[in-house]
């Protein structure tokens, strides 16, 4: 009697450690406009406010026409065009160790901009986004990327350190068929209709996607970032993270709506593994 007694004492204790690090506040809406919705691993769907708190495994869904903002513990910060859907998949830090932290966030859909924090200063490789069939891998670096239909595309903006100097970032790409690509700062990537990735400069990215639902995302979460408040917060949470300054956004064309079927240029791929580059 007394080892069950035991035995049901530990089963109660791991329920409850898990239940602390299922339900864990890990990340904040720092700012947002229109509707925002957070979507738990269990549970029903709630709205979401400024200032509210976000918890391990939820979901982000913004609707059209709406943004957000969230900044994490670490001080990474995420920022979601309209039409999004982006997932705490797994986020772990170790205020005393930051380099004992990680993060795992998935872009479902849409489109976001990702700023690393703290852990991704520490030790970046411990920090991954997923997107469709393609891992993205950083190296301290600001991160735009867009998915629908299941194809991706990304960008990589170029960090000032304490300094004023350029850091060395870029972002490792690794797909389905375990192909991987080196994307430096100033770059992107994208799939062309062959299936190919290719890799060129950031404008040369946006130029070639022509005006598909990709290359419209991508546009919508630049003008996202460069809002005031949004850029007020960005510069604020890098700051606190260690370095100095945010580069702004070079593209802010006006977006037309994305809607969520119709693609030209590389999204023509339809979503196919890319083969190379």
């Amino acid at each position: 009697m007394k080892t069950i007694g035991i035995v049901k004492r530990f089963f109660l204790l791991a329920s409850l450690l898990l239940s602390t690090n299922l339900w864990a506040q890990v990340a904040t809406v720092v700012e947002m406009e229109g509707s925002v919705q957070a979507i738990p691993a269990v549970g029903s769907p709630r709205d979401l406010r400024k200032g509210d708190q976000l918890n391990q495994g939820e979901t982000v869904v913004t609707k059209a026409g709406a943004h957000a903002l969230l900044v994490f513990e670490d001080k990474q910060s995420v920022v979601l065009t309209g039409e999004s859907r982006f997932k705490i998949s797994n986020y772990v830090y170790n205020k005393m160790e930051p380099a004992k932290s990680s993060i795992l966030f998935e872009l479902l859909d849409g489109g976001m901009r990702a700023i690393s924090g703290l852990i991704g200063k520490a030790k970046p490789e411990n920090v991954t986004y997923k997107a469709a069939n393609a891992t993205i891998g950083i190296r301290g670096t600001i991160v735009n990327t867009a998915i629908r239909n299941k194809v991706t595309t990304a960008t990589v903006e170029t960090e000032i350190g304490p300094d004023g100097k350029r850091l060395a970032t870029s972002i490792v790409v690794t797909f389905d068929n375990n192909r991987t690509v080196t994307v430096p700062a100033g770059n992107g990537f994208y799939i062309d209709p062959m299936g190919q990735v290719q890799v060129r400069p950031a404008d040369e990215v946006i130029k070639s996607l022509g005006e598909s639902p990709l290359v419209l995302i991508i546009r919508a979460v630049l003008n996202t970032a460069a809002k005031s408040e949004i850029q007020r917060a960005l510069t604020q949470a890098f700051k606190d993270s260690g370095a100095t300054d945010v580069k702004q956004p070079s593209t802010t064309t006006t977006p037309r709506s994305t809607g969520s079927s119709g693609s030209s240029g590389a999204s023509g791929s339809g979503g196919g593994s890319p083969s190379g580059r």
